[in-house]
């Protein structure tokens, strides 16, 4: 009997080990790439690289999730021989990621036996995501078929759609054709959508702009618009769109002093009508907001009529809502159908409507909060704590409260108030809003409540849910650890 139950009990264990094994996530070969690639010709398989560095935090994050999961890596030891290579870690491994154009990180690649690259997956993939562009290498389908494919089949001057093919060339390191397709984007892409606008400016300029840092010609690309915006604002025939493309190339090249010392250069010698030179002026704002030059704000522009604006704007929104019943009643009157489609569909959308009076309130809180940060700047304070006031009588929520107080903090000298401020956003919010119970600590610490300051933040790390507000307190509880005790 004791017999029997040893050997059961050796069954079981050994039952307990094939399992764990079918769990144990992919297995990675040690193998040179050369030596994979004549095994992955002899089985009729693909190379599948990860490549990776030791500072790469979603590199850790991919595996201890998506190559942990059962069906990653059954399809893995199936289809490919799966190298797992530190990018860092020698010159054979560096020559390796270089050849097959890994840029980034995490990186991987579907590779043939011949070494042609046949796909790339950049940044981090749940386990399904992973899993159905591992199955488009198969059908022969990559990412620059599937961008082409959707460019296709939709608006062939899509400006979306086009940045996605850019962003597909990228990634199959034709970096001549992605090139092409940004520049259309950005010289034509606003023609075709007038939405497209924002993303021209930040998300478009800013892969440009990588693509410049390994391709020059990308580089140049910018340099060349932004001489002929400049040109255009020196001669006097500038619009509201090169004073946008001249700063915006400026940020992402991280050069916003050439924008201060043009805008002064056309300011003092009458370069630009008055509704331009306004338009220049609010870039202008921002950037000696952003250096802390509040002396020259206050002397440059008059902040209480900045301040002014932003409640005669604020309103708006919520106005043009209540109009919208009276603007049908007048669809016989002159509304053509497709207006009168719009303000239908947005008669009946209730979450539309709260979402434009949210941003109708969030402008209102920034354009105060600036003005209120310049105020504070310069030691105006009986006049920053009416411009408080008044921005709260209007919006008494936790947002506004946040706002203020953040404003303080950026001067580098917050004052009691913004203290009380932080404290009543955090009150509101119980402690949950990360971004409040970051404001409440940085604010605490720079006005010497070193201790405190601590606690909140280690308080907000603890229920921070996500990597973004982990690392977002993680920076907080650094900051309040590097001031002095009061």
């Amino acid at each position: 009997m004791a017999r029997k139950g040893f050997v059961l009990a050796l069954v079981l264990l050994g039952t307990l080990l094939a399992l764990k094994s079918l769990t144990e996530g992919v297995k990675f070969h040690d193998l040179a790439f050369d030596q994979a690639a004549e095994r992955a010709a002899a089985e009729n398989k693909l190379v599948f690289v990860d490549f990776f560095t030791t500072w790469c935090v979603p590199c850790k994050e991919m595996d201890a999730t998506t190559f942990e999961d059962s069906e990653v890596a059954a399809w893995l030891a199936e289809h490919t021989v799966a190298l797992k290579v530190d990018a860092e870690a020698n010159e054979t491994n560096e020559a390796l990621a270089k050849r097959f154009g890994v840029r980034s990180f995490p990186n991987y690649v579907f590779i043939a036996p011949d070494g042609k690259l046949m796909e790339r997956i950049a940044g981090k993939r749940s386990p399904e995501q992973f899993i159905a562009v591992a199955q488009s290498v198969l059908r022969g389908e990559n990412t620059l078929d599937r961008a082409r494919s959707a460019l296709a089949a939709g608006d062939s001057d899509d400006p979306m759609l086009r940045s996605r093919l850019a962003d597909a060339y990228v990634e199959m390191g034709r970096d001549e054709d992605a090139l092409e397709e940004y520049l259309w984007c950005f010289d034509e892409g606003e023609k075709h959508d007038e939405g497209y606008h924002g993303v021209r400016l930040s998300f478009l300029l800013s892969s440009i702009e990588r693509l410049g840092r390994r391709y020059p010609p990308a580089r140049e690309a910018l340099v060349e618009r932004r001489q002929v915006a400049a040109q255009r604002i020196v001669d006097g025939s500038a619009e509201y769109d090169d004073i946008a493309v001249y700063s915006s190339i400026n940020e992402v090249f991280d050069d916003q002093e050439a924008t201060l010392a043009l805008y002064d250069r056309v300011k003092d010698d009458g370069l630009l009508d008055t509704v331009t030179l306004f338009s220049f002026a609010s870039e202008a704002f921002d950037l000696l907001l952003e250096a802390r030059r509040y002396e020259r704000i206050v002397g440059e522009f008059d902040v209480a009529a900045r301040v002014d604006r932003a409640f005669q704007t604020y309103g708006v929104t919520t106005e043009a809502l209540r109009s919208i019943d009276a603007l049908l009643e007048q669809a016989e009157k002159g509304l053509d159908h497709s207006t009168r489609k719009q303000l239908e569909e947005l008669a009946k959308n209730g979450d539309l409507q709260d979402q434009m009076i949210q941003t109708d309130g969030e402008m209102l809180r920034r354009g105060v909060a600036s003005s209120y940060q310049v105020l504070i700047g310069v030691g105006r304070l009986d006049e920053a704590t009416a411009v408080a006031q008044r921005l709260t009588e209007e919006l008494d929520d936790a947002e506004s409260h946040n706002a203020l107080a953040w404003a303080g903090y950026l001067t580098g000298a917050p004052v009691e108030a913004n203290l009380a401020q932080a404290r009543r956003a955090f009150e509101m919010t119980g402690g949950e809003n990360v971004a409040i119970v970051d404001t409440l600590a940085r604010v605490l610490a720079t006005l010497g409540h070193r201790d405190e300051a601590i606690s909140v933040a280690q308080e907000g790390l603890a229920k921070a849910s996500t990597t973004h507000d982990r690392r977002a307190m993680e920076a907080c509880l650094e900051y309040c650890r590097e001031q002095p005790a009061g």
